[in-house]
């Protein structure tokens, strides 16, 4: 049978520890410890044992392209040869069932040198590089273990980057709501960046977040300096745009109502569903599955691992009922997590959400009736109404804490 909208990607955790110490970083610093018992990189002998599973996840397998994104911690804290084990093995692995398997480095950017970058050439190596939107957010956010800001080291790395290829990294930014979004696009624009990812904060009902409509108005002034702008592609934006005009079955894990494709290879051989659900309880993430005794297809043998691959379809009450369930789908699993009743409520940051769903909406709304373009017209939405559904707390208990320890 042969596996449709399923998993595409793996996120290869090839190094567990990382020379920064960002704030809010969902491995160190929001109450999981389980790093600590990782082994520090990822050794021969599990990167074999994972292909060799990988090899029998091929079999079924019906699209001609994988995804591998090197991630940690900090994955250029490994050093060469173990990639260039990684990546001549499974290139040889691949060929055999004609699939092309793409690879990306997902790198906090200060250990970037000429060095690396040809080694990034010869293997064609993507780069993504995080930085958070201003030099102020750095400085208190992205720092080393001893408090001192690295934000002229990413910029430095980034900039050699462009250099030396004369491409662009990608950049993946946490939002950051004490940032100004006017200031934080004129920074992109600024250091001449043409691709951001904006990440939603990893946060829970746990941390008694206050929805005050501050995440779905800065969302909102980002959008308005995008949309006039549009030299940079924003990935949120892009997301959103074509879902409202690109039909069922595609999103992110934001948007949409596309399944959730992507599993984690931790350095001890473990495969997990997403890394970042850690936050929501210790070791809740752990799926006691390893390479090196389970198939990668186990996965889905895994109450959180399954949750989390279909939790676009598995949504309270309340999410179920909303008019905007097709756009948000009951928004970023991790944000609905509540100790009291597990997954099933609205995301933390729900009337955000329609805030800004509705924005943009009636942007568009207002676009295509100006331009009487008939088959792109939307309905605009009543701002009061969704704000007003968005405001009731539902708290249905389906899903109890408990299924998800081990």
């Amino acid at each position: 049978m042969k596996l449709k909208n399923r998993l595409t990607a793996c996120v290869v955790k090839i190094a567990s520890r990382c020379n920064l110490n960002c704030g809010y970083c969902y491995i160190y610093n929001k109450g999981d410890g389980s790093y600590k018992n990782q082994p520090k990189f990822l050794s021969e002998s599990t990167i074999l044992a994972f292909l060799k599973k990988m090899d029998n996840y091929l079999l079924d397998y019906e699209y001609d392209t994988f995804s591998f994104i090197f991630h940690g911690g900090e994955p250029l804290l490994a050093n060469q040869n173990l990639y260039e084990f990684f990546i001549g093995n499974t290139i040889s692995f691949f060929n055999k069932h004609n699939i092309k398997p793409s690879f990306v480095i997902q790198t906090n950017g200060v250990l970037i040198n000429e060095e690396w970058i040809n080694f990034f050439e010869k293997y064609d190596v993507n780069l993504g590089i995080s930085l958070d939107s201003t030099k102020d957010s750095n400085d208190v956010n992205r720092v080393y273990h001893n408090g001192k800001s690295s934000y002229y080291e990413i910029l430095n790395g980034f900039n050699i980057y462009k250099q030396i290829t004369g491409k662009t990294p990608g950049l993946l930014s946490v939002i950051d709501l004490n940032q100004n979004p006017e200031e934080v696009y004129a920074h992109y624009k600024e250091i001449k960046a043409n691709y951001i990812n904006l990440l939603f904060p990893d946060d829970t009902y746990n941390d008694k977040f206050n929805d005050d409509l501050k995440l779905g108005k800065w969302l909102v002034s980002m959008f308005d300096y995008w949309i006039t702008d549009k030299t940079i592609r924003v990935d949120q934006f892009e997301v959103l745009m074509t879902i409202f005009y690109g039909g069922d079955f595609v999103g992110d894990e934001y948007y949409g109502t596309k399944l959730n494709n992507v599993f984690i290879l931790e350095t001890d051989g473990e495969i997990q569903a997403n890394d970042p659900l850690r936050v929501c309880a210790p070791n809740i993430h752990k799926t006691k599955l390893n390479v090196h005794a389970d198939e990668i297809l186990d996965l889905f043998n895994n109450p959180l691992a399954e949750l989390y691959y279909n939790s676009k379809e598995r949504l309270c009450n309340k999410c179920k009922n909303c008019q905007l369930v097709d756009i948000c789908s009951g928004g970023y699993l991790i944000n609905r997590y509540n100790n009291l009743n597990g997954f099933d409520n609205p995301s933390i940051y729900c009337k955000s959400l329609g805030y800004f769903i509705t924005h943009v909406q009636n942007k568009i709304a207002e676009y295509t009736n100006q331009h009487l373009i008939e088959e792109d017209r939307i309905t605009p939405l009543n701002l009061n109404e969704i704000l007003n559904y968005c405001e009731i707390n539902t708290y249905e208990e389906t899903y109890e804490l408990s299924k998800f320890k081990n």
